[in-house]
């Protein structure tokens, strides 16, 4: 059998692609030592001396050499740009070994920004991140301290908080600049090379960067529906928090829901909590205004109070009983607070009757600042259709039946 025996040969691999030719922005690399040259086996015996050349070291240069440890099949090295534009070739060569080629093609850096494109006259400055390209738009590391010139569109609507940011040599961004909002309005970030050399970066500017007034909000839990005398907890709130007390004026367009007249939001947080508490039937737009805010508004409907009798059962055996309870809900089925105690008064025919601790109980309360009773009893009298009808406050009568069996 003829066995054919050939001798090994060196590969260059660039960074995160082995496919050439690899592209730099003047005056770039991929990062310290982000090359190799390989070869297909660990080496053995003793180190290999790999000898690197550069076609045109106007456009890019490599060390002389990289040496492969014993043991190792991978030798590190750089491939720095320079100031010329255009394409070279990197040899690799070593004793024993197929010498490789591969291709380095140099153009005009450029630079990429990033910064938000919404926000509120409120919003705290925001980092602008500014990174270094080359020209095919990989991000590269800079060989060199780049200064970086940052310029606002409109600088009644927002500015960078830094007129010049550096990216540092052998990295590839700066986030060291914030953007301040200062009005409502749109603007744009430049961000520029001010150098007037043949390898200056070339400038990148944002999309449209929208700042507006910020809106304090209300947030109604639920559906916005309330039952007469009885109450949400809510709060007003701002999407950022401010160096200094806010007044919110909260505002009724009718009597039928009442609340305090302003809150405070304190410096360092967002919101502050109130009551809304429904005093009429009818509707009412709820809003919340400061000096420096749009107005916030939501609609409430004011109706009766509806009551769940919870436990009550679809039938009961006479002399048995079963624990039962009374909640507070308002026409939108949302269980609320009252406003003020309401006494509910059992009208039960005679095949049922309720009692707790052995006492009958004709009444019972819910206390003002909660949503039910506390637990009572329903007991079976006599066979037949038992039937109770609920009334109180100003909350809807509540009627249901049950079977008595016996």
């Amino acid at each position: 059998v003829a066995i054919t025996v050939i001798g090994p040969s060196l590969h260059i691999y660039y960074g995160t692609t082995i496919t050439s030719p690899l592209t730099l922005g003047m005056r770039q690399h991929i990062g310290v030592n982000g090359n190799y040259v390989y070869t297909d086996n660990a080496v053995t015996g003793a180190p290999l001396v790999v000898t690197l050349l550069s076609t045109d070291t106007t456009v890019a240069t490599v060390p002389a050499t990289v040496t492969i440890p014993v043991g190792s099949s991978i030798g590190y090295f750089d491939v720095v740009a320079h100031d010329t534009i255009g394409t070279i070739q990197v040899k690799a060569s070593a004793t024993g070994f197929a010498p490789t080629v591969s291709y380095v093609q140099v153009g005009h850096p450029k630079f990429a920004i990033f910064a938000t494109t919404s926000a509120t006259t409120t919003t705290p400055p925001t980092p602008i991140t500014i990174y270094a390209e080359d020209q095919a738009g990989n991000t590269r590391y800079a060989a060199e301290n780049v200064s970086v010139t940052l310029t606002s569109s409109n600088a009644s609507v927002l500015a960078p908080d830094s007129a010049t940011v550096t990216i540092v040599k052998d990295t590839y961004y700066s986030q060291a600049a914030k953007t301040v909002y200062a009005g409502a309005g749109t603007a744009t970030l430049t961000a520029s090379d001010a150098r007037p050399n043949f390898y200056r970066y070339d400038p990148v500017t944002t999309g449209t960067i929208t700042v507006v007034v910020p809106t304090v909000a209300i947030n109604l839990p639920a559906t916005g529906t309330l039952g007469l005398d009885e109450y949400v907890s809510t709060y007003a709130y701002i999407p950022n928090t401010l160096g200094a007390d806010l007044v919110v004026n909260l505002g009724h367009t009718s009597g039928t829901t009442t609340s305090p007249a302003s809150v405070t939001i304190t410096k360092g947080s967002t919101y502050a909590t109130f009551n809304v508490v429904g005093a009429a039937r009818g509707s009412d737009v709820l809003s919340a205004s400061a000096t420096g805010f749009q107005t916030g508004t939501v609609t409430v409907a004011v109706d009766s109070g509806v009551i769940v009798f919870s436990g009550w059962p679809a039938s009961v055996k006479a002399g048995d009983s079963v624990a039962v309870q009374i909640y507070a809900y308002d026409a939108g089925g949302n269980l609320r607070y009252l406003n003020s105690a309401v006494t509910f008064t059992l009208n039960a025919n005679a095949n049922i009757a309720f009692d707790q601790g052995g006492s009958a109980v004709t009444s019972v309360t819910i206390p003002a600042g909660t949503y039910g009773t506390g637990t009572f009893y329903l007991k079976g009298v006599t066979a037949g259709t038992g039937s109770v009808n609920v009334t109180g406050g100003r909350f809807a009568a509540y009627v249901n039946t049950l079977t008595v069996n016996p």
